[in-house]
């Protein structure tokens, strides 16, 4: 699937607003961002900008939850999920790490709600956990390793995606949407352009034998790429991804920046990557740079937390 602004490549993409974060996304995220910490009502009204009486209206209209009810839910989701799918190995200690990690610091208290939640104690969970599904199995994703695999001559068509799921180029599927859009406050200071600079917007979902296990939305400069194949979403997708295309500009990258946080999917990367309850994902924000000049942001990559492991190493 493939979709573009207006259908419409290159210098035709009208420009459009580069769309900001619903409020009901930016409720979710701020909990998902602080779970272990001792927040309240008051604190999720002052982190998403809303007075209290409006973010109570909000959480019962979109969740049928009053705030605080809606954290515990989320609290208590991400629990199960460390719970229930915990890696083989020493359990001593391990719920009460799992307690303070979501925000509880009363172990009985934590208990309580959990079982009343979930039918079952923590350590109930504990003693029956769930082995991930063999199609869901962690991938390797190895750090800058992959970047500069990738930045070599190609001997068969591949991307740094195919290289992590160990698939064929046949077995890559890429759906697409491209637009104008203009960088709001965050993403000019990511790019160290002013607000409003014209950008080119790519929304990618990554498929692996037709399933679906990567969101990435990125940004590159128009003035970089317009009136050029990188802005044809039909040239996609592109053998050696966007370090080829930006090597292609004449801009090949020399430094890869990444920040890795972990949240609750929205309602729409849940759907779209086809996730179970209470499965977090991995949010990362990348920056390409070729020398001192930012060319490409990527805010953000998201993937299924129960589906990649992070392997980063650093030389000293």
């Amino acid at each position: 699937m493939s979709r573009v602004a207006d259908g419409a490549a290159g210098s035709d993409l009208r420009l459009v607003p580069n769309p900001a974060p619903s409020t009901i996304d930016q409720i979710t995220a701020y909990i998902n961002a602080n779970l272990a910490r001792p927040i309240g009502v008051a604190d999720i009204a002052a982190g998403v900008g809303l007075g209290r009486r409006q973010v109570q209206v909000l959480c019962r209209k979109h969740w049928g939850l009053t705030p605080t009810q809606l954290l515990r839910e989320v609290r208590l989701e991400h629990a199960h999920t460390l719970l229930a799918h915990r890696e083989p190995g020493p359990s001593a200690g391990f719920i009460t790490r799992v307690a303070e990690s979501v925000g509880y610091t009363d172990l009985s208290r934590f208990g309580l709600h959990y079982r009343h939640r979930f039918g079952q104690t923590p350590s109930q969970t504990l003693q029956t956990v769930v082995p991930l599904p063999a199609a869901h199995q962690p991938v390797w994703r190895v750090a800058m390793d992959r970047y500069r695999a990738v930045a070599r001559p190609l001997a068969v068509p591949e991307t740094a995606f195919t290289r992590d799921q160990r698939i064929t180029w046949e077995e890559y599927r890429l759906d697409k949407e491209f637009s104008r859009v203009r960088a709001d406050a965050e993403l000019g200071a990511l790019f160290e352009l002013p607000t409003g600079t014209e950008l080119l917007r790519r929304r990618f979902v990554f498929h692996a034998r037709d399933e679906p296990q990567q969101i990435s939305v990125n940004f590159l400069p128009w003035d970089l790429v317009g009136d050029t194949p990188v802005s044809d979403p039909a040239r996609e997708p592109w053998p050696g991804g966007t370090l080829a295309q930006l090597a292609y500009l004449g801009h090949p990258p020399t430094r890869v920046e990444e920040a890795v946080r972990s949240r609750m999917p929205t309602p729409e990367e849940a759907e779209t990557l086809r996730l179970t309850g209470g499965v977090p994902v991995l949010a990362i924000t990348r920056r390409m740079l070729s020398r001192a000049s930012v060319m490409e942001v990527c805010r953000d990559i998201v993937l299924p937390a129960d589906r990649v492991v992070l392997d980063y190493s650093i030389d000293l």
